[in-house]
């Protein structure tokens, strides 16, 4: 019998109250009906079928095959929609768990699982409309994390996955990997996966194999479909600054790099709470000066900017022109010196988890699943999206550094007393902060 007084079900609490957060901010949720985006995908079913709109846009805007057509049938119904996405919350909180501990009936794990999700500021998912926005970047998101569970377990366990979790896998994997972001991040982390099976437990990982092949295949219509060129073709025209076609490809990836790390330390939430709980559990672990100056330099980057500024403008000239390193600007001092902060701020937080790892090489992993973050942002810059890409696109970045706070969280010593009382206090006050965030600024509640 199900109470929640019984130990049995303690660990699932925070997932329960995961949950029904999630299902009354979902209730008053609305697509507004002017919305182009809404309004697309919702008559697409009138004037053709399903198929023949997957292979339109095949040939003219888009390799998202697998998504779009799930978007298709779910753009008419929304309840339907909200039902699932509310449920793909719990999924995420204990696909987490599991990938951080091997088990989800942990209840300390859960509280902090549930209260890093609750941190991520939801309502960006709006910026195209909440269907169309989730189901292109939250869904991929959190069935891609799903899929790596079923790896996990013979990671954790020494046994093999029950075959439905392996399907159920492969599912998750082939809907996930046909964002192109997800596909990118994925691809590492099941290599990853596949070589610490085999270190660890001295077995071929078939799992990950199936996994990687979805992945494989996905990047392959990634970079087949012709649609993907037609979409860049007609942004080109109408929705970039002048003068791109005319960047090189060092060009781009330098205005990548500063939009990134721009939009990090000025709009990142997630980055500044988690460089600060970097930077204390380090305090925590060493009493090294250098170290700690290196784990402090990104968090008070990125509160220079946001607070400080305001109060010392004049001393934050160079910063807020956030001068970009060309061709065209390589003689300007300026520009060398954001291209070297930018670099430096990017070279902290990697030292950081390296330095808070317990061997090295989980440091070398946590490392490079960091900078699969920060690459997944980057490829943005490479495409005509980057002008008008807004924070949805960071969703993937933002779930890295909440994963690797996690896991130096839920593997450190925080003493008994008030030390860790402040920690509870600042890292709950973050989540119930977003959250009511989310609500009042995204939810659009109504009487």
């Amino acid at each position: 019998m199900f109470t929640l007084r019984n130990p049995k079900w303690k660990p699932y609490i925070p997932i329960l109250v995961l949950f029904v957060v999630i299902l009354v901010f979902h209730l008053f949720l609305w697509e507004h009906p002017d919305l182009d985006t809404a309004r697309f995908f919702a008559r697409v079913l009138k004037k053709r079928t399903l198929l023949e709109f997957l292979l339109k846009r095949y040939d003219s805007w888009s390799s998202r095959l697998v998504i779009e057509g799930f978007l298709v049938l779910l753009a008419k119904k929304l309840f339907l929609w909200k039902l699932l996405d509310s449920l793909l919350f719990p999924l995420l909180a204990a696909s987490l768990a599991f990938l951080l501990n091997g088990t989800v009936k942990n209840t300390r794990l859960n509280w902090l699982v549930v209260g890093a999700i609750l941190m991520y500021p939801f309502g960006e998912m709006q910026s195209a409309g909440w269907t169309a926005t989730t189901m292109n970047y939250f869904w991929p998101l959190v069935l891609g994390i799903f899929s790596c569970t079923a790896p996990a377990v013979l990671l954790y366990h020494e046994k093999r996955p029950k075959w439905w979790h392996t399907a159920l896998a492969v599912a998750a994997a082939i809907y996930a990997c046909n964002m192109e972001q997800m596909c990118g991040v994925l691809f590492f982390v099941y290599i990853a996966l596949f070589v610490l099976i085999l270190k660890k437990q001295r077995k071929i990982s078939f799992e990950t194999i199936l996994l990687f092949a979805a992945d494989v295949m996905n990047l392959i219509l990634i970079l087949l479909c012709p649609g993907n060129g037609v979409r860049m073709v007609k942004e080109l025209e109408t929705t970039l600054t002048e003068g791109f076609q005319r960047m090189s490809l060092a060009d781009k990836v330098s205005y990548a790099l500063n939009d990134t790390c721009t939009k990090l330390v000025d709009e990142g939430f997630v980055f500044l709470v988690v460089t600060v709980a970097l930077f204390l559990l380090l305090c925590m672990k060493t009493k090294s000066l250098p170290k700690r100056l290196i784990a402090l330099f990104a968090p008070f980057l990125a509160l220079y900017r946001a607070v400080l500024s305001g109060v010392f403008p004049s001393l934050t000239l160079l910063m807020l022109e956030d001068p970009v390193l060309t061709r065209e600007t390589g003689a300007e001092p300026s520009a060398w010196a954001m291209c070297l902060l930018w670099f430096a701020l990017l070279a902290s937080v990697g030292a950081t988890i390296f330095f808070l790892s317990g061997s090295r090489t989980e440091g070398l992993l946590l490392v490079l699943l960091f900078f699969v973050g920060v690459c997944s942002r980057l490829v943005v810059g490479l495409s005509p999206s980057l002008e008008n890409s807004t924070y949805r696109t960071f969703i993937y970045l933002d779930f890295i550094l909440l994963f690797v706070m996690l896991w130096n969280i839920n593997r450190s010593e925080i003493k008994e007393g008030r030390g860790q009382d402040i920690c509870r206090l600042m890292y709950g006050g973050a989540a119930v902060f977003q959250t009511v965030n989310t609500f009042v600024f995204s939810a659009r509640l109504t009487l």
